[in-house]
């Protein structure tokens, strides 16, 4: 588990949309897919816009309750992640990896701009 350097994410040739982790199955602006998509490294940290709390996911397999939120990456665009816990908005945050491989953020005392 740590701090993660950066994040893989696919930035969209065809509409220009960034989003988070990096696949090819399809933009979710456009629908565009496959070399469409190329990967790209995104700085993870930012600031948390907003964040809900999911009581009951529907898929089993993920534990619930579970906080997601809306992060405003320092390269711009906006993704929702799982948190850390219940932060207010406005905190800056940083992604982590946890043990299981899971990209969440948390907050960031680093002092780092978002």
């Amino acid at each position: 588990m740590g701090k993660a350097r950066s994040l893989r994410g696919v930035h969209c040739r065809v509409c220009g949309f960034v989003s988070v982790p990096a696949q090819t199955f399809g933009c979710l602006q456009c629908g565009a897919h496959g070399d469409d998509l190329p990967v790209v490294e995104l700085n993870p940290h930012g600031l948390l816009l907003a964040a809900v709390t999911v009581y009951q996911h529907p898929n089993s397999a993920i534990a619930a309750p579970l906080v997601i939120g809306s992060v405003h990456l320092s390269d711009g665009p906006v993704v929702r992640a799982r948190l850390d816990g219940d932060l207010p908005a406005g905190v800056p945050v940083v992604a982590e990896v946890t043990g299981d491989d899971v990209v969440q953020f948390i907050a960031d005392d680093s002092k780092e701009i978002a």
